[in-house]
């Protein structure tokens, strides 16, 4: 297992009507995370993720070059929120994960691999 989840944002933001920002939200540390990681190619429709017991968030990376439409939904009638085609997502959990959660893909990412690392 390993010692310990540190995950770090910091960005810098152009452009706004009040000038620009940096944003330096505090950091986000497990001391107990999984060893966990999916890795696969998304099937046209629902693709059930499971969570590691353990998991405070996730990163989800998806290929940059995918033209799919992905929908990032929980379970039965939900009809979730569109996400970025083709760059990262970060997802933080409430204290006890949920089981698992879905990714919908408008059609098959075909030879594109969406990487899930849970920490």
């Amino acid at each position: 297992m390993a010692l310990r989840s540190l995950i770090q944002l910091r960005g810098y933001i152009e452009s706004l009507a009040g000038g620009s920002k940096n944003i330096v939200p505090a950091d986000i540390t497990n001391a107990t995370p999984p060893e966990a990681e999916t890795e696969l190619v998304l099937a046209s429709g629902d693709n059930t993720i499971t969570i590691p017991a353990l998991a405070d968030g996730c990163i989800i990376i998806f290929a940059s070059t995918s033209t799919t439409t992905k929908t990032l939904k929980g379970v039965g009638g939900d009809t979730g929120i569109a996400v970025t085609k083709n760059s990262w997502l970060v997802l933080t959990f409430h204290t006890t994960p949920p089981a698992n959660f879905i990714i919908n893909s408008s059609a098959v990412d075909t030879g594109l691999y969406t990487r899930i690392i849970f920490f």
